[in-house]
C-alpha cells in the first residue's frame, strides 16, 4: 500500500488498503480476541478504511473521474534547514534564488526519517525547513482551473508558486489527522517550469512533508 501510494499508483494503494481491511474482518470473524474492526460513520484517516477511502478520492482526482494529473511534485525536492529562519526575508521562494548549494529531501516521508539525529541523544531537527523544485506546466492548462495537492505538511505550511505567495496551512499536532490540503493555482502558473516552493515549521517530535504532492486539473 505505501509503494503503491509513493508510486501514485491510488487505484493499487487503495486495492491494498481493502485487502487489508477484509483481511481485519476475517480476523474478527476467527476470534475479537485477534482483532476487533472499529465501525465509525466516518472512517479514521490512517486506518485501513480511511486510507481506502482517501486513496479511492485520490484516485478520483488524478484518472480523469473528477481531475486530471497535471504534474507531480518529484519525490526528491532541494531542500535546506532554516535555523535562523532567515527564508523568508532572504525570499527563498523567488524564482531566481540559488538553491544551489542546498541538499535534497524526500518529499514522501519526513526528514526524522531521513536524517541522521542532531546529537548523541536522538534529538531531532526542530524548525523550519524549505523545499523546492520546479514542474512542467503543458500550455493546455493554463488558464483553466488548476491545483496544487500537498500530501500533508507537518506542523505548519506555507506556500509560494513562481515567487508569489499561495498559502498558508495552519498549525496542526502531527498527531491530528488528515495534514493535506489543495490550494488553488490557477493565477500562478505559467506554461512551462514553474518554481514551488514550501516552508515547513515543526517544533517537536516528527516533521516535514510526507505523501506526495501533485497538481491536478479538476474536472469542469
Amino acid at each position: 500500500m505505501e509503494d503503491a501510494d509513493r508510486r501514485m499508483d491510488y487505484a493499487a494503494a487503495a486495492a491494498a488498503a481493502g485487502r487489508m481491511q477484509d483481511d481485519k474482518g476475517k480476523l474478527e470473524q476467527i476470534d475479537r480476541f485477534l482483532f476487533t474492526v472499529e465501525k465509525r460513520a466516518v472512517p479514521r484517516s490512517y486506518f485501513s478504511d480511511g486510507r481506502r477511502l482517501r486513496y479511492q478520492q485520490l484516485a478520483a482526482l488524478t484518472d480523469g473521474t473528477k481531475g486530471t494529473l497535471v504534474a507531480a511534485l518529484p519525490l526528491m525536492t532541494k531542500f535546506a534547514r532554516d535555523r535562523f529562519n532567515e527564508g523568508v526575508i532572504g525570499e527563498w521562494y523567488a524564482t531566481k534564488f540559488d538553491d544551489a548549494k542546498w541538499g535534497t529531501e524526500n518529499t514522501f516521508i519526513t526528514w526524522e526519517a531521513q536524517d541522521p539525529p542532531e546529537d548523541e541523544k536522538g534529538h531531532d531537527y526542530d524548525g523550519y525547513g524549505w523545499y523546492r523544485a520546479t514542474v512542467d506546466i503543458p500550455a493546455k492548462f493554463i488558464g483553466k482551473p488548476l491545483f496544487f495537492h500537498c500530501g500533508g505538511a507537518i506542523n505548519e505550511g506555507w506556500v509560494w508558486v513562481n515567487g508569489q505567495y499561495a498559502w498558508h496551512q495552519p498549525f496542526k499536532l502531527w498527531w491530528l489527522h488528515p495534514h493535506d490540503f489543495d490550494v488553488d493555482v490557477t493565477r500562478l502558473v505559467k506554461p512551462g517550469k514553474n518554481t514551488i516552493a514550501i516552508r515547513v515549521w515543526n517544533n517537536a517530535d516528527i516533521g516535514g512533508l510526507y505523501r506526495r504532492g501533485f497538481f491536478y486539473a479538476p474536472k469542469e
